[in-house]
């Protein structure tokens, strides 16, 4: 169960860049923006459409292998081999961490095994091979993970503290592009919206609606938040 609602900001949002702006205005007027760093969902390549962007756009990615069945990762490498990409294996326990070149022939592969994913979180501008899944990313990170968007899903969070709101736990301001929101960040091509949570573990329901009210922001209904 969540601990905190979303509310739609009912406002036009053409495309990713006036999304991220206006979460980033929202979060200024109505946040502590001094206070608050991006945290991005790790991104990861879902559909035919994403992997053809991503092979042209990204010189590299890592491709994830789970389970526990020696025959994928075998089969995965030799496949590799076989269409002459480059790779790297960066982990290989309780799963496979391959770095990938980035090549059309990788499109090829599709679809990769129930198993096999292919993540961008851990190369610029989405990450870094450091970086742990609770690591915020820089204001200029966003900035480049949206010029390199395509039809990838972004889910950024800004957690922030709501000038004259009693509470701050769980608010903030939520941007979702190439998504919506319902109770997670579900992918819609070509959608870019954004959200402001309120943290709902302290504060009586009377006290939200008339900060909301008092905010003058055009909110759709709330939905089942962070």
């Amino acid at each position: 169960m969540s601990n905190s609602e979303l509310f739609r900001l009912l406002e036009p949002l053409p495309d990713a860049e006036t999304a991220l702006a206006r979460a980033r205005a929202l979060l200024h007027s109505h946040g502590h923006p001094e206070h608050s760093d991006p945290w991005v969902k790790q991104v990861m390549v879902t559909t035919a459409e994403q992997l053809d962007h991503v092979v042209t756009a990204l010189p590299r990615a890592h491709l994830i292998v789970g389970g526990d069945d020696p025959s994928v990762r075998a089969v995965l490498k030799a496949d590799l081999d076989k269409q002459g990409i480059g790779y790297r294996v960066v982990e290989d326990g309780h799963r496979l961490l391959l770095e990938v070149d980035m090549r059309p022939e990788l499109c090829r592969l599709w679809p990769f095994p129930h198993d096999v994913r292919l993540s961008l979180g851990l190369v610029p501008p989405f990450g870094h091979e450091d970086m742990e899944d609770e690591d915020d990313s820089t204001e200029a990170e966003v900035d480049a993970m949206v010029a390199v968007l395509g039809p990838l899903v972004l889910d950024v969070q800004w957690e922030s503290s709501l000038r004259g709101f009693p509470d701050a736990k769980l608010c903030g301001v939520q941007l979702c592009l190439n998504a919506e929101w319902t109770t997670y960040a579900e992918p819609r091509l070509g959608a870019f919206n954004v959200y402001l949570s309120i943290g709902t573990r302290s504060a009586n329901r009377a006290v939200m609606d008339q900060w909301l009210r008092n905010s003058g922001l055009p909110l759709g209904d709330p939905l089942p938040g962070w």
